[in-house]
């Protein structure tokens, strides 16, 4: 048995009764028809029918329906990422992308090269500029908490710069960390996903080390999926992983509970919203369940209507990509509202829907509805705001434009708030970081900057 995940393992190996129920609806297994519960056990403990195990985990489309369907109370969000992990040990050439993705993005997403294009998108996206002005908050010494922003919100610069105005707006004494674009830093989540685990543990270890700089071991996550895999993945990979991992809209939630003072700077709106939450379903399975209830409603104004799939039962919008896009593709392009999120979100009769994940405000944003309200032919029947941003109006913080913003205008003055922008970006990128295989040009902080000059002196 490899060593990562053997708890895990071995309460499969002691408990599990091979009943199936857990892949009932599974559409890995209507595709290979192997039973791999009857299977595992022995593929944990001596590496039997790996063949077979490879095959299934490749058909996986991440429905995410046997995480929770056991009826013996055995959870088992930790199994496609023990099952991954295994394979690549087994097949160093192993990685994992959804059979039904086209060969190019397979192959895209299983390169190596992918670090380098991502490093180089976080570090164009931001300008230097922007970036200096958070140096202090970057600075290795004490602090209360750290908050680990992630690469995906870098791709978004106006959440990424509304989280930190929030921050600095609630007077949390915080250090910043910055996933990937100055160094091979990341919670290496969707690297194990992959079931690139030699590298994801690299940028894993790089993370911790950054905290630790910091004196504390309380670390604030605003990514959905950071907040998954520092929870559930992250103790399977690195020994005496120690860390409190709390996600920002339960920090700030208690922070307002506990503060009521604070509540005093938050405006009042000018009129009533009714909001329905999709939730990510790498967020509630990291055990945050209702972080963002809690912080949201506690804002004057509002009130939460529930969809219909909500909390362990969410919708992923992923695996409605994934499960349409072969059968259907063009209802996924023209047809309305063509992901049941937006149906539902709708017949909440809620006027706001509320993304916690960076990822699904993305999809929603651009096959959320249709391509003519993607690209502002025609408004959205529900409007889509992610809580970072929803909380920053409350505190009175300047907006900034953003995805919903650049689809609608293809160039802009300023440039960098255009679409155009972020595509070149794309391109540059994808031409220095994946085709060359650069890192790009490291940033000195200010705060390093003034140390060497005092350090000549």
């Amino acid at each position: 048995m490899f060593k990562e995940f053997s708890s895990f393992k071995q309460r499969i190996i002691n408990e599990c009764v091979e009943c199936g129920t857990c892949f009932k609806y599974c559409y890995a297994y209507k595709r290979t028809k192997f039973p791999i519960w009857k299977n595992w056990k022995d593929f944990f403990e001596k590496g039997e029918k790996s063949k077979e195990v490879k095959k299934f985990v490749k058909a996986c489309i991440y429905c995410k329906y046997h995480e929770y369907s056991c009826p013996n109370g055995i959870k088992l969000t930790e199994l496609l990422p023990a099952l991954r992990n295994d394979l690549s040990k087994i097949y160093p050439r192993f990685a994992w992308t959804p059979h039904i993705t086209p060969g190019i993005l397979g192959r895209f997403m299983k390169s190596p090269r992918l670090y380098s294009f991502w490093r180089y998108m976080n570090n164009l996206l931001i300008s230097e500029e922007d970036r200096e002005k958070w140096d202090h908050r970057r600075e290795p010494k004490k602090r209360d908490v750290v908050f680990f922003s992630g690469c995906g919100i870098q791709l978004l610069p106006d959440i990424y710069f509304s989280m930190l105005n929030i921050l600095e707006k609630l007077g949390i004494n915080y250090g910043l960390i910055d996933g990937h674009y100055n160094k091979a830093i990341c919670c290496g989540t969707v690297l194990f996903l992959l079931g690139n685990y030699k590298y994801g543990k690299k940028v894993l270890s790089n993370l911790i080390k950054e905290i630790k700089k910091f004196g504390t071991k309380k670390v604030i996550i605003h990514c959905a999926t950071c907040n998954w895999g520092l929870t559930q993945i992250a103790p399977n990979v690195i020994e005496d992983f120690d860390l409190e991992i709390i996600h920002a809209t339960t920090y700030i939630g208690e922070l307002l509970q506990k503060n009521p003072e604070l509540k005093k700077i938050l405006k009042k709106p000018s009129k009533e919203q009714v909001i329905t939450i999709h939730d990510s379903c790498h967020l509630v399975r990291g055990g945050d369940l209702d972080g963002a209830r809690n912080l949201l409603g506690q804002l004057p104004g509002i009130t939460i209507s529930e969809m219909k799939h909500n909390k362990l039962n969410a919708i992923c919008d992923i695996y409605c990509i994934l499960r349409a896009f072969p059968h259907r593709p063009l209802d996924i392009i023209l047809n309305n509202n063509n992901i049941p999120i937006s149906k539902e979100a709708i017949e909440s009769n809620a006027n706001t829907l509320v993304s916690l994940c960076l990822g699904c405000h993305a999809l929603q944003s651009i096959l959320g509805q249709n391509f003519l309200n993607t690209f502002g032919r025609k408004s959205r029947q529900i409007p889509l705001i992610n809580w970072t941003t929803i909380l920053g109006e409350y505190l009175g913080l300047p907006k900034r434009r953003g995805l919903d913003f650049w689809l609608k205008h293809v160039i802009t003055s300023p440039f960098k708030d255009s679409l155009l922008f972020w595509i070149l970006n794309a391109i540059k990128s994808l031409v220095y970081g994946y085709i060359l295989n650069r890192i790009p040009p490291i940033r000195v902080p200010n705060y390093l900057k003034l140390r060497n000059k005092s350090d000549h002196k």
